[in-house]
């Protein structure tokens, strides 16, 4: 069959997709360029897509004036939501985590996205001493919290050696590091559906016996995929 209203291409799990105005969403063989119905007589919207992008969390999306979630296998869409904008093209909000920062002490951070029906966020620092009570900190900015600027060095204010708070003060949340030495401090929250396509900045924080009796990770910006 030949496709004449091909509006948007993207790849999605290694196979290609495309929209085409008339029939909706095709398979392209990126070695020949045929392109083929997924399903052929499928309840499509035509050409009320004008784009295609894979989201971060692994569904196919497209859209115009409206957002929409197609299924691959059949071509069937389901509205997510819209405005009256005339978008001819997108690119989602990609899952990310980089770091920032040095923390003092030799303390380290990590931080990863748990997939599944609940998905959860882990947040750890390394090297603390065992059963310390620890502060998880959680902002939404690197440039000032209380109108202090950051980053901020805390060793004239507590007597360490190379602390720097970097993340805003707008959420702590207190646990206690594990038994074993070197200890971990763990935090692991459930993620919201809110939370797609925002960022959080996460910073540890533990009570030990290091010069001036605290120490401090480095930070960790998790960028929530949509």
């Amino acid at each position: 069959m030949f496709f004449s209203g091909i509006q948007a291409l993207t790849a999605l799990n290694g196979v290609l997709y495309a929209w085409d105005t008339t029939y909706g969403l095709v398979l392209i063989d990126p070695a020949t360029g045929l392109a083929t119905d997924v399903e052929p007589g499928a309840s499509t919207l035509g050409g009320g897509i004008q784009w295609l992008a894979r989201r971060g969390d692994g569904r196919l999306v497209g859209g115009n004036a409206t957002l929409y979630e197609i299924d691959p296998v059949t071509g069937v869409t389901t509205l997510i939501g819209g405005s009256q904008n005339d978008l001819r093209g997108a690119e989602p909000w990609q899952q990310a985590i980089p770091h920032f920062g040095t923390g003092c002490y030799q303390v380290t951070s990590m931080a990863q996205i748990n997939a599944g029906p609940n998905p959860t966020l882990l947040t750890r620092s390394t090297n603390h001493e065992p059963n310390a009570l620890g502060i998880v900190i959680l902002g939404i900015s690197s440039s000032s919290t209380g109108g202090v600027p950051l980053p901020l060095s805390i060793d004239a204010i507590f007597g360490t050696t190379g602390c720097t708070l970097y993340v805003s003060l707008d959420v702590t949340l207190t646990g206690i590091t594990t038994g074993a030495t070197p200890a971990n401090l763990d935090l692991q929250i459930p993620i919201l559906a809110g939370w797609r396509g925002q960022s959080l900045m996460v910073q540890h924080a533990v009570l030990e016996n290091v010069p001036g009796g605290v120490s401090l990770s480095d930070a960790t910006v998790v960028q929530f995929g949509w």
